[in-house]
Formats: structure tokens, C-alpha cells, sequence
């Protein structure tokens, strides 16, 4: 059958399925044009997924269970007790709400402090956004940038006498960005979740359930990173669009590139900052040796 077909019968939509597809939960057959031909047995695994995915069972516990890795019974035990905690959480919140409205407070009169105190040890989302590192994430791709610069001069340091022979600088370095971001940096975050400037800043991407991107994610964060957030490397549209957007990551604000994305961060001392410079001023002076060497 097809994948309209499978649409129809599980109520799950073509992105999931093929989300799930490429998460090696079920592996439809092919035929010999290429088309997908899914069978009974995929229907049947995509309703136990979707079933446990309405019941908030995480996507790698779920993959656990399918390849004989957990049980069922430890899962849903693990589950309930999630479940049991939030329906407590709820409660309490019901009834500091009632108590509230019984006593007939209005915003100005309104005295936070005692059901503030009830409520310790709990916070709500909006007062960990904050926690984005917009600072940590520039560095990370402008280590990204030089290094692939460095990388890609040394390799072919032809490309200084092209220079010479009347190229733009900066067309050459929009060239080597642009297969960059479009090309390198979606393999790497599809295969390891992160960039080299982004393992030495302690910065990994996933996907929201905190698994590995697939590589249309991947590719999609990139293209989308490049468009909105650099501009295509046009000089003087990437500082603003850079500036624009670390105002917006200041303020907890999703950017366009992060719907269906995360960044976990690790802690990261004094070494990492240190290393990153290194890094950074090495392959400014590489780039420069090399047009030294080419241009005498």
C-alpha cells in the first residue's frame, strides 16, 4: 500500500511516517522502481508508535522497546509515575487557584509570596529560555567558518591565484562558506550532532525529543541557518541578520531554524575558551601563509 494509504488507516501524517520510517521503526518494502510498498506489518508497528507516543513515551524508549532493549511493563511503570507526578503538580496548582480566587485578589493586591513558597522547587518554562548562550553559538559557527576557510586554502592554495588572476575575495569565500553550510554541516550534524566549533563549545544538536536528527533536519536547520540567519554571507545583510538575530536568542525567541531542533550544552571551562582562540587565531595565520607563499 501506499503512504496515503497508511496515512488514512493510522491517523499519522506523511512527515511522521516517514520520520518514524527513518528512524528504523519499520522498513517498507521497495519496489523495483524505487516507490515504497508498505504492508500490514507496518501499519501495525506505526499504531503500537503512535499509541505510545500519545502516552508521552520517549522516541528512544519506544525504539528500545521495539528492538528488545526494554520491557514494556518497565517502560509504562516508569511512565505512570511521570504521569502520577504531573496529575500531583496539577492538583496543586488547581487548588492554590481556587484559593486564590476565593479570597478575591486582584492583580495589585495580589500577595505572591506564600503561594510562591507551595510552589518552590518548581519553575516554568519561560524562566529557562534564557539559558540559549547566543554568545557561545556565534563563537561556535565563526569557528566553524575560519577553520573550513583554512581548510579549504590549504588544500587548494591554487585558489590565491585565482585572486590574483581578478576573483573577489569575497566571491571565494561566499563559494566555500555556501558548500559549507549546504553541503559539510548538515553530514556532521545528521552523523555526530554537532560542528567542530560547536564540540569544543560544548554544543550538540537534536531533535526535540533529544535524539539524532535525520538528515532532512539536518539539512533543513542548515539551509534555513544560511538564509535567515547569514544571509547567503552578503556583507553587510549577514552582520545584520547575525545582529537581529543574537538580539532574538537574547530574548528567548525561537529562530527560524529551531522548530523541529534543540541545542543541549555542556559545561565548558576556561580550557575550551582558550583552545577556541588558539584555533581561531592559527587558522587566520594559515590562511595568511598560505597567500604569502602563493603571492612570492
Amino acid at each position: 500500500m501506499t503512504i496515503k494509504d497508511v496515512e488514512k488507516q493510522t491517523g499519522i501524517t506523511k512527515a511522521n511516517i516517514r520520520y518514524y520510517e527513518s528512524q528504523g521503526l519499520i522498513q517498507p518494502d521497495r519496489s523495483a522502481s524505487g516507490y515504497r510498498n508498505y504492508r500490514p506489518e507496518d501499519v501495525e508497528e506505526l499504531n503500537r508508535v503512535r499509541l505510545l507516543r500519545l502516552l508521552d513515551v520517549p522516541m528512544e524508549q519506544v525504539k528500545a522497546l521495539q528492538q528488545g532493549k526494554a520491557s514494556l511493563d518497565g517502560v509504562l511503570a516508569g511512565q505512570m509515575a511521570q504521569t502520577q507526578e504531573e496529575q500531583k503538580r496539577l492538583s496543586d496548582v488547581a487548588q492554590i487557584i481556587r484559593q486564590i480566587r476565593q479570597n478575591g485578589e486582584d492583580y495589585q493586591s495580589l500577595e505572591p509570596e506564600p503561594y510562591l513558597e507551595r510552589l518552590k522547587g518548581r519553575e516554568t518554562q519561560d524562566a529557562l529560555i534564557s539559558d540559549r548562550h547566543p554568545w557561545r553559538r556565534y563563537w561556535a559557527r565563526g569557528v566553524d567558518g575560519v577553520l573550513i576557510l583554512a581548510i579549504a586554502f590549504a588544500a587548494f592554495p591554487g585558489l590565491w591565484l585565482q585572486l590574483r588572476a581578478g576573483w573577489n575575495v569575497l566571491f571565494v569565500q561566499w563559494v566555500v562558506l555556501a558548500l559549507y553550510n549546504t553541503a559539510l554541516e548538515p553530514l556532521l550534524l545528521w552523523a555526530v550532532g554537532w560542528t567542530p566549533g560547536k564540540l569544543l563549545l560544548g554544543i550538540r544538536v537534536t531533535n526535540r525529543n533529544g535524539g539524532r536528527l535525520t538528515f532532512q533536519q539536518a539539512t533543513d536547520r542548515t539551509i534555513n541557518v544560511l538564509i535567515y540567519g547569514l544571509a547567503f554571507h552578503v556583507p553587510l545583510l549577514k552582520e545584520a541578520r547575525i545582529y537581529d538575530c543574537l538580539g532574538k536568542a537574547e530574548d528567548g525567541e525561537l529562530l527560524p531554524w529551531e522548530q523541529d531542533t534543540q541545542l543541549v550544552f555542556r559545561k565548558v571551562g576556561v580550557w575550551n575558551h582558550t583552545l577556541v582562540v588558539l584555533i581561531y587565531l592559527l587558522s587566520v595565520v594559515s590562511i595568511l601563509w598560505v597567500g604569502f607563499r602563493q603571492v612570492c
